[in-house]
């Protein structure tokens, strides 16, 4: 994979879209997806395609569309957003994104000691031990 050398000017005058491609040309990601000839190359290559759609279409919609407030929009979005209890689907989340919210029932995966909680996680009540805790209080059946 080729370096990618993107000045400051021009991050600043590319549209997002326009700085994505110019990334995926300058850094020969696109054509190393291409040369594989893989599923799993083909799919990223979609994926990444479908990312740059989405930005074409954000940059419709913007006033003044950058690259910062692109990430905040689709960063804000998420399947909580569209989430109905009627439906009976399964709805998977970070706990971050879990935050304030309550659910039926809540599986918490990854749970084990020195990964989630983190290890360093020990003494007082850091940051992870209490993400941990908080989403075991996201079930209404305790």
């Amino acid at each position: 994979m080729r370096a990618s050398h993107i000045s400051a000017r021009a991050k600043e005058s590319l549209t997002p879209a326009e700085l994505a491609e110019k990334v995926l040309e300058d850094s020969g990601y696109r054509d190393q997806l291409a040369a594989e000839n893989t599923i799993e190359a083909e799919g990223r290559l979609e994926n990444l395609m479908e990312l740059v759609a989405q930005m074409r279409e954000y940059e419709r919609e913007a006033e003044e569309p950058s690259l910062a407030d692109f990430l905040e929009r689709i960063t804000l979005a998420s399947d909580v957003d569209s989430y109905d209890p009627e439906k009976g689907a399964v709805a998977l989340m970070t706990v971050h994104t879990a935050k304030g919210l309550e659910f039926p029932e809540v599986l918490v995966v990854g749970l084990e000691e020195g990964v989630f909680p983190t290890s360093a996680a020990s003494t007082t009540t850091p940051p992870s031990r209490k993400n941990a805790a908080c989403a075991m209080w996201r079930s209404r059946a305790r």
